[in-house]
This record gives structure tokens, C-alpha cells and sequence, in this order.
């Protein structure tokens, strides 16, 4: 599922690409020849995993840290609500773990610069004027 990027994979992709998938015994095992791409034992009922699709590849990330993944997950959460979250047992948590500096929250926290300002007084009426441009105006009669 090209969407969703973390966690689900379609089978049926890998094999396309000539990755080999082994379920058994609790555990699942993705290769690419002799390459171990990726390997997880079973959770529950599912097999949970770390690996990210890119654009016609496949790049494994075995060691993720959860606490970012849950402020992926969480529209970028901030570590104090994160902290909240894991101490009411919302979500599993890394004790002691801190976020790693995001991309994204670090340009939304960016602030554009302000216009200067002028406090200059014109001497005659009319030497400076604003208007609001906007097209023709109708007139709605009642």
C-alpha cells in the first residue's frame, strides 16, 4: 500500500521486485538473494515492521525509535504530550528516550520576517494614498 508508508506492505509487491517473505513459526523474514533485508517475530497477530517503501526501492529500518514514530504517527506531537500519552498507557514508550530534531516541526516553527514599518507623516493631504484593489463593483439593489 504505496499510502500508507510505515507498518503495511503488500506481499504481492515484494515478491514482484524478487524479494523472497518466510512465515513460520512466529517469525517473518525478508530477503533479497543473500541479503537480509528485514526480520520480525509476530506480535499478537500481526508482523510488525519497520520498513519504509521509497520510490521504487525498499530501504529497511530496524531501529526506529518509537518515541518518533508515535510523533510521526501523532501529526507531530510535541515530547511533553508524548510523555503524557505513554504515562496513561495510550502508547508504548522508550523510557528516557528523547525526539530526535524533525525536519518539518523545526520550518513550521520558522516564522516569515515581519514588514518594517513606517512612521514617517506626510507633509499635504494626498501625498501618500492606500486603496484596496479589487475589480468592478456591483451594486445590488434591494
Amino acid at each position: 500500500m504505496p499510502d500508507l508508508r510505515l507498518n503495511l506492505i503488500s506481499v504481492h509487491d515484494l515478491d514482484l521486485a524478487g524479494f523472497q517473505n518466510n512465515f513460520g513459526d512466529g517469525k517473518w523474514k525478508l530477503t533479497k538473494g543473500s541479503l537480509m533485508v528485514s526480520r520480525r517475530a509476530m506480535y499478537s497477530t500481526l508482523y510488525k515492521t519497520q520498513v519504509k517503501l521509497i520510490k521504487d526501492g525498499l530501504n529497511a529500518v530496524e531501529n526506529v525509535a518509537l518515541s518518533d514514530l508515535w510523533h510521526k504517527r501523532l501529526a507531530h506531537l510535541s515530547e511533553k504530550g508524548l510523555q503524557i500519552l505513554s504515562r496513561n498507557s495510550l502508547i508504548p514508550s522508550d523510557k528516557g528516550t528523547k525526539l530526535n530534531p524533525c525536519d518539518y516541526c523545526l520550518y513550521g516553527k520558522q516564522h516569515r520576517v515581519s514588514f518594517s514599518r513606517t512612521s514617517k507623516l506626510k507633509d499635504n493631504i494626498l501625498d501618500m494614498v492606500y486603496s484596496d484593489v479589487c475589480g468592478p463593483m456591483e451594486v445590488i439593489k434591494i
